[in-house]
């Protein structure tokens, strides 16, 4: 299916069919190396803001996408070579449905995620007066995505709950969760480097409150090893030695987990805070700082190399985080270790060796 006939699908799914067609706001379809990836306005300026506050962290992809948000904010959009256009007539969208408050109806980005289980339409709502987002709508595509949906919007009405000012507010959500609309949460793409503003971040994630068993986590890492049947004998044993560890007694302070702790998750916001999107993955009851093994995994994934040693985090991160004790560094490097032998078996001594080392 060519990418303007999808990009005109996936509107009638979410909109409804348009009451005119062919006619209506004209869009600009950009797409990437999975297929259709962007459908933008492509009147001048209309969507310009919101885009410069997205990016890629691809080197392949960077120097692409500042040309289309400098073309969108000349209005020439189609012009790229490879961006195809369509028209879509929104006048008939009831907006209040989803959440919308505005006092005009906004213009709308949307956004077509990786096509896997849990691919999404994200839909960003903009102001027209300001041309700032006011709002994300996302809808299903993938056979799991509502379940994540469900997911993340009871996770950010939690976060809500606890006062803490660190991810978009929960809006409202379709029946059957056929969406949920959240704020839209402004601020510069994350930074690839480890910063203070990270750990502060990750402070705020601690519950003192709600004590953590070691030997309960260590049980629950035995029945993950015991139910992953494929692993090898070598890596079986090597999740043995880890566990074996001294450091897998006693009781500390737990913390929320965001679970997907990336630089393309993660907005510098104008208020000099950290802020994160996309709480799918989140746990309550969690290991403090756990996630700083996943930012520093996903940066190996955009070099597709090895990045900063664990030890060397572990002395960025002393003296700014509370209770980041030598052994809660061990049992953070270990837990990941565990679980990287168990998801990525085929890779497992290249990411630690035998002895848990990384």
């Amino acid at each position: 299916m060519a990418n303007t006939d999808l990009a005109l699908e996936l509107m009638s799914r979410v909109f409804g069919a348009p009451a005119v067609p062919g006619a209506g706001t004209r869009f600009a379809v950009l797409a990437g190396e999975t297929g259709l990836r962007w459908i933008i306005p492509a009147d001048l300026g209309a969507a310009s803001r919101v885009l410069s506050e997205w990016a890629p962290y691809k080197p392949s992809t960077r120097i692409g996408w500042r040309l289309a948000t400098a073309a969108s904010r000349a209005g020439a959009l189609t012009a790229i070579p490879g961006v195809r256009s369509l028209r879509f007539d929104l006048s008939a969208v009831r907006w209040e449905t989803f959440g919308w408050t505005g006092a005009t109806p906004p213009h709308v980005v949307l956004y077509v995620g990786t096509p896997v289980e849990r691919q999404k339409l994200v839909c960003t709502l903009i102001d027209r007066e300001t041309l700032t987002g006011r709002m994300i709508v996302k809808f299903p595509l993938g056979a799991t995505a509502r379940e994540g949906m469900g997911q993340e919007f009871t996770v950010l009405r939690d976060i809500a709950a606890t006062g803490l000012d660190i991810a978009p507010r929960a809006v409202m959500a379709g029946d059957g969760l056929g969406f949920t609309a959240q704020s839209y949460l402004r601020g510069a793409p994350g930074n690839v480097s480890l910063s203070r503003h990270h750990i502060e971040f990750l402070v705020q994630l601690i519950d003192p409150k709600q004590p953590l068993e070691m030997q309960a986590l260590r049980a629950k890492l035995v029945a993950r090893r015991e139910a992953a049947l494929d692993l090898s004998a070598p890596v079986r044993n090597a999740i043995d030695r880890v566990l074996s560890r001294g450091h897998w007694s006693g009781t500390i302070p737990s913390a929320r987990v965001h679970g997907d702790f990336a630089p393309w998750n993660l907005k510098h916001c104008a208020d000099g805070r950290l802020r994160a999107v996309d709480w799918e993955d989140s746990v309550q009851g969690g290991l403090p700082y756990v996630d700083l093994h996943h930012f520093r995994r996903s940066l190996e994934r955009l070099r597709r190399s090895s990045s900063v040693p664990w030890q060397d985090y572990t002395a960025a991160i002393r003296g700014l985080a509370p209770g980041f004790t030598d052994e809660v560094a061990a049992t953070v490097r270990d837990l990941a270790a565990i679980e990287s032998w168990i998801a990525e078996t085929d890779r497992w001594d290249g990411v630690f060796d035998c002895e848990g080392r990384v």
